[in-house]
């Protein structure tokens, strides 16, 4: 007589789908935000332009201690209450935004927004290895960035045609705020739902809910330094591409939109089947093959103003080399980050690495920008070097972390856990 299906297998199941459609929700409303925060605060709320700046920077500094002080009661509590919870106050945050007058509303707001988001990030890895294991992690990832990116683009293309509509902007807030409450609504079940994967046993007080641990990890701090130079590569093709393109290279106004635009149908279309191939090889190898990648794309932009009348088609080829690196890495990396950890400290090793993220996307402007100054050749050879550097950092921390972070290879197990999830 065969053995009957394991009771968790249909709890896997729905619980995949309420993560995805939620993940896709939130995405929409982010990507209806994101692009007109800023004109929102200035324009639709009347603020001055250089102190809101600073206001919303100082907001989010604060918010991202916020979100590294989480790790401790992810450890604690279990990051399924959390991830709704965090939900619920980005619900919350955006019902109020439509009231900021002030300035000091401005930092306050966006502090409550950042905290959430980063408790949020700091949660969700924990969370889907409650849902599966191994190198299936890498494929779940890699999913809800395809749906991240479908959805940001879906909400950023609707949003488009009403961005200087100020009357509309402030419905968008509203739009925002029900989506991640219906985002939280979805995630209810799955948090009351028995997981899938076996919670670690219990572990003394003292060693659940201390900082010291992970910062005494010497190869987690240097692992989250090449997440650190990831993030800089990764998002150069968002935050200062489209401003080289319109004043360095005096192309288009169009073409900064279809860049973004072409790298987000490769991130949508290649990360399955890419995710799928490099499950069949061990993650430091795949990390290593997306350097070469990063290297075409901006040797290509290097030069690309060198020959003018090529410079769109080149722009455009880089964009997508970029993301096909971008397809290869990040999911890569937040499951090895993931795997990186002691289980009885995986929510103190999230919060570390979300906050090395955090922090390498709030210096990116201002290190783009000083990069920029002294040319346009000048700051694509620099984030080359910057890709150079990944390479010994990764050979080095094959050896350093844990096998299963960067060495292991994935056996029968990991390909039945990917052939599950497809």
């Amino acid at each position: 007589m065969s053995a009957p299906p394991p009771p968790s297998t249909p709890v896997r199941a729905a619980s995949r789908r309420a993560v995805y459609t939620a993940m896709f929700i939130d995405a929409m409303g982010s990507g209806v935000w994101m692009p007109f925060d800023l004109i929102f605060f200035t324009q639709a709320r009347g603020q001055p332009v250089q102190l809101t700046g600073a206001a919303m920077t100082a907001g989010a500094l604060v918010g991202l201690v916020v979100g590294l002080l989480s790790g401790p009661v992810v450890d604690r509590a279990g990051p399924r209450h959390l991830l709704v919870a965090s939900n619920v106050v980005r619900a919350l945050a955006f019902a109020l935004y439509p009231f900021v007058d002030s300035l000091w509303h401005v930092m306050a707001i966006v502090f409550l927004t950042v905290s959430a988001d980063r408790v949020f990030w700091t949660s969700n890895v924990p969370f889907i290895g409650t849902l599966v294991s191994g190198r299936a992690v890498d494929q779940f990832i890699g999913t809800c960035s395809v749906l991240r990116v479908t959805g940001m683009g879906i909400g950023a293309g609707v949003a488009g045609f009403f961005a200087t509509s100020y009357r509309v902007l402030n419905v968008f807030a509203g739009i925002n705020a029900v989506s991640f409450l219906l985002a939280a609504l979805l995630l209810v079940p799955v948090v009351g739902a028995r997981p899938a994967v076996a919670a670690p046993a219990a572990t003394p007080d003292n060693e659940r809910s201390r900082m010291p641990l992970v910062l005494r990890d010497r190869a987690f701090l240097l692992f989250c330094l090449t997440q650190t130079c990831f993030v800089l590569i990764n998002s150069s093709f968002i935050v200062i591409l489209p401003l080289v393109i319109v004043d360095a290279f005096h192309g288009p106004t169009w073409l900064p939109g279809i860049s973004i635009v072409a790298g987000n149908i490769i991130l949508a279309t290649m990360q399955r089947p890419v995710l799928a191939r490099a499950a069949r090889r061990s993650r430091s190898q795949v990390l290593l093959s997306s350097v070469w990648f990063y290297l075409a794309a901006f040797f290509l932009l290097a030069g690309a103003d060198l020959v003018p009348s090529a410079m769109i088609a080149v722009v455009l080829i880089a964009s997508v080399v970029g993301a096909v690196a971008e397809v290869i890495s990040a999911p890569l990396m937040a499951a090895a980050a993931f795997e990186a950890g002691p289980a009885h400290a995986k929510g103190r090793y999230s919060a570390v690495f979300q906050a090395t993220f955090g922090l390498a996307q709030a210096a990116a402007p201002a290190i783009f920008a000083s990069l920029l100054g002294l040319g346009n050749s000048a700051l694509w050879l620099a984030l080359a070097a910057v890709s150079v550097l990944v390479v010994p950092l990764i050979v080095h921390l094959r050896g350093r972390l844990p096998p299963s972070v960067l060495l292991t290879a994935p056996g029968r197990e990991a390909d039945a856990g990917l052939e599950a999830q497809a």
